[in-house]
């Protein structure tokens, strides 16, 4: 099932125990996009259950990826997340690789088919450096 609305997933994931989800954005308007990303972020901080969040080809812009990278600082769960076919530019995608820096918990993403351009995939290839580092 993807989530339109995340009072519904919010519900869910409290209530019934649902660890893996998947939105669906595609069909808001920019406003109402970031108000629902704004209260996943929010969730997100707090939630200790979802572990799989995938928000493929829902119009997420810089702003959505900034607020999405607030709750990666901070939830250590969430270990997989698809970013696929969005909106997603340098400022976002450098957003989200900083917040990996921080985070303990994610062990899969997936932002292809975004248009991070170089500054993204530079923010990338400098999280990638630091991991394999921090490994030797």
């Amino acid at each position: 099932m993807a989530y339109s609305n995340i009072y519904s997933l919010m519900n869910d994931v409290t209530k019934n125990g649902i660890t893996e989800v998947s939105i669906d954005l595609a069909s808001q308007n920019a406003d109402q996009r970031h108000a629902q990303i704004e209260l996943l972020s929010d969730f997100l901080q707090v939630d200790k259950k979802i572990t799989s969040l995938s928000m493929i080809h829902c119009n997420l812009d810089d702003s959505d990826a900034t607020l999405i990278a607030n709750a990666l600082k901070t939830n250590t769960t969430l270990n997989n997340l698809e970013l696929w076919q969005n909106k997603i530019g340098p400022d976002g995608a450098t957003d989200i690789a900083n917040a990996l820096k921080e985070n303990t918990g994610l062990e899969y993403i997936a932002i292809a088919a975004n248009p991070i351009g170089n500054g993204g995939a530079i923010a990338f290839a400098e999280l990638l450096k630091e991991i394999l580092k921090y490994k030797e």
